[in-house]
């Protein structure tokens, strides 16, 4: 949806349109598809609980992250530094060009490249988001991949177009 949208899940839930999900229910897992945008992985361990968000740059301004985590907090308890959490694979600072309209939400994480493009690095703008949030630097993997450029290993809308493929990142957690 590219949203800010996030739900709690359990084995009752209807399907319902969101960029987030939380669960705590052992068995279920959460799948995220993206392209260019980033899967936001969440593992609580001390309460049990896993989180998928979906992060393009519209989830990036709206922070979905901290979103997210202010649901893990009010309904699980969860205290921000403890959290384990993974950052896929996503465009990158590197190929990542925007306009102006999109760089000035991110000022920590965009360059002007020109008069007119600005590269915007999502998923470093994600990690101070976490961060800002609490969550530890040692406890945030992130992935070096970019979909936009190198070898062509991860689908990319922005590269490919209509003809892109999508990726899905999945977390749960065992029965």
């Amino acid at each position: 949806m590219h949203g800010d949208i996030v739900r709690i899940i359990t084995p009752e839930s209807v399907a319902a349109p969101s960029d987030g999900m939380i669960t705590a229910f052992k068995g279920l897992v959460l799948c995220v598809i993206i392209a260019d945008c980033a899967a936001v992985l969440m593992f609580d361990p001390k309460n049990g609980v896993v989180a998928g968000l979906h992060s393009g740059w519209r989830g990036t301004q709206m922070n979905i992250t901290q979103k997210g985590i202010e649901l893990l907090k009010a309904t699980f308890k969860t205290n921000p530094a403890d959290l384990l959490v993974y950052i896929s694979p996503c465009a990158s600072g590197e190929s990542y060009i925007v306009r102006k309209d999109v760089a000035q939400h991110f000022p920590r994480t965009s360059r002007k490249i020109n008069d007119e493009e600005y590269l915007f690095d999502n998923r470093a703008e994600i990690q101070l988001q976490l961060a800002d949030c609490g969550v530890l630097k040692e406890n945030i993997e992130m992935s070096a991949g970019c979909t936009i450029g190198g070898e062509n290993d991860y689908h990319s809308y922005r590269r490919d177009g209509e003809r892109s493929g999508r990726m899905a990142a999945f977390i749960g957690m065992k029965g």
